[in-house]
């Protein structure tokens, strides 16, 4: 219990250049997943941290191939000469980063450039979820939103009562994506949906299974990861927090159903992807809070505080990989790592007087 309660981050420090290899600071390049979302509020938080930082704008539609070759355009475009880059990525986004790194770091000259891949709540084993909704589509001919209804409707898990609330809170969903998309308004709902679909496609686990085989970690690159898991609501959330809480708590007992395990409280996913298969090299953290919580800038955020502490977490990290960081809050650091080969239990990361 003490190694879970451990310092791991200051709520304040600034590194001076000093301690970098390279005239420039290093860049950190946030891929997001499917639909482009909006992660704009991690810049100052980075940045804070002594990081450059780059969102790399989402691509709508495509392969992982045409996602990867757009992304490394996009970061070849923004490097700096003498600048190192690290790319942290979240859910379908580290997938992508994956993709990138094995096939296309040595082409676009980025090999000795790209020193790290963090990825938070990436499903590296496949969605059972995405199974599920897929399998409806392909057997009833429906189109996604009449698969997740469907899929929730004759959800046995569900009561009657749970099974409207769902059916609604998706749409909320649906409704706070589509005007918050980086889209033109008249074409929004139709490419997340699109674009939805074409993840689905991609992050089943049948996919992720060829996926694995053919992508491998490259020696030159560190690999960690951030879990997430779903849990009870929690007291302090916004309005449209709880909403969505709501509809991913659905999502995980189902999840979980799928997996054959027994839901208390305690989810084995955070609605989207198992937690044990977002782990990718080392596992630096595991959070409760659900797939689209935490990192988003949408309203129904109420992750302020973990998405803070996440950025500590990966900051900090990075610092003691690669930049000489204080001993002594490397090594609390390590403490706070050990026994974090899954998440059994969530792992609380308290910040410094």
């Amino acid at each position: 219990m003490r190694s879970t309660l451990l310092l791991v981050a200051l709520s304040v420090f600034t590194l001076s250049t000093t301690l970098y290899a390279s005239s420039e600071k290093p860049i950190i390049f946030f891929i997001s997943g499917i639909a482009g979302s909006d992660f704009s509020t991690l810049e100052p938080l980075f940045k804070k941290k002594g990081f450059d930082f780059y969102f790399v704008p989402g691509m709508f539609g495509g392969t992982t191939d045409q996602r990867a070759k757009f992304t490394i355009q996009k970061i070849k475009n923004r490097l700096k000469p003498n600048q190192n880059c690290h790319i942290v990525a979240h859910s379908y986004g580290g997938l992508i980063a994956r993709y990138m790194i094995s096939k296309y770091l040595e082409q676009y000259q980025l090999n000795k450039k790209c020193l790290s891949l963090y990825t938070t709540a990436s499903p590296h084993g496949g969605s059972p979820l995405a199974d599920i909704i897929l399998k409806i589509m392909k057997e009833k001919k429906l189109d996604l939103d009449q698969a997740i209804a469907d899929m929730l409707i004759n959800e046995s898990s569900l009561s009657d009562v749970e099974k409207s609330k769902a059916i609604a809170r998706y749409q909320t969903l649906k409704s706070i994506a589509g005007k918050l998309s980086t889209k033109s308004f008249s074409k929004k709902v139709a490419k997340l949906k699109l674009d939805f679909v074409n993840g689905l496609n991609q992050a089943n686990t049948v996919e992720m299974k060829k996926f694995n085989k053919e992508i491998k970690d490259r020696d030159d690159v560190l690999y960690k990861s951030v879990a997430f898991y779903m849990g009870k609501e929690e007291k302090k959330m916004s309005f449209h927090h709880k909403k969505i809480h709501q509809l991913f708590y659905y999502l995980a007992s189902i999840v979980d159903k799928s997996l054959n395990k027994a839901s208390t409280g305690r989810f084995h996913s955070d609605g989207i992807a198992p937690t044990e298969t977002m782990k990718l090299g080392e596992l630096i953290g595991c959070f409760k809070t659900h797939h689209l919580s935490t990192f988003h800038n949408y309203p129904y955020n109420g992750g302020d505080a973990k998405r803070d502490t996440i950025v500590d977490l990966i900051a900090l990290d990075l610092k003691c990989s690669f930049y000489n960081e204080d001993q002594r809050k490397c090594r609390k650091l390590l403490e706070y790592k050990k026994g974090l080969n899954s998440c059994t239990s969530e792992q609380m990361v308290t910040k410094a007087n």
